[in-house]
């Protein structure tokens, strides 16, 4: 199940839309054009075309199968224990942050959405407020205290 915002699947949406009638579109003319040039075992210009098809048809596969498995994020109903949607405030290392806990199609750790895969996420889901976990992440462990849970 890939867990997504609606804007987000909106957007990648328009994108599968943009590539299967743009896309194809475009590198069907391309194609053509190689054709007239000739010879096609030595036709770089028919190579490339052929490569860009099967990039775009491998694109559209994926993100047909994440529209297919998607499940829109919502406001959770409750805020007793973190879940997908969750807006959690967490202290780690002394420093206060909000994280909003997303799908991984719509993680931006800079902004502070971050994937219910990720390794925080992971550790934080279920968790309730004054729980205080320990989170194994590249760069070493860190210990986070859950303040409140919006």
């Amino acid at each position: 199940m890939n867990y997504i915002l609606k804007e987000k699947l909106d957007e990648l949406k328009s994108k599968l839309k943009r590539l299967e009638i743009g896309g194809r579109k475009e590198i069907a003319r391309r194609l053509e054009e190689a054709k007239k040039l000739g010879d096609l075992s030595e036709n770089s210009e028919y190579t490339t075309a052929r490569e860009d098809q099967e990039r775009n048809e491998r694109k559209i596969i994926e993100l047909d199968n994440i529209i297919k498995n998607a499940l829109i994020i919502t406001t959770p109903i409750s805020t007793n224990s973190i879940g997908i949607g969750s807006s959690v405030d967490v202290s780690i290392d002394g420093k206060k942050e909000v994280f909003w806990i997303v799908g991984s199609q719509d993680s931006n750790p800079t902004q502070g959405e971050v994937s219910n895969q990720s390794p925080i996420g992971v550790a934080l889901l279920g968790h309730k407020a004054g729980d205080v976990i320990e989170v194994k992440i590249p760069r070493g462990i860190k210990v986070i205290k859950i303040l409140k849970i919006n």
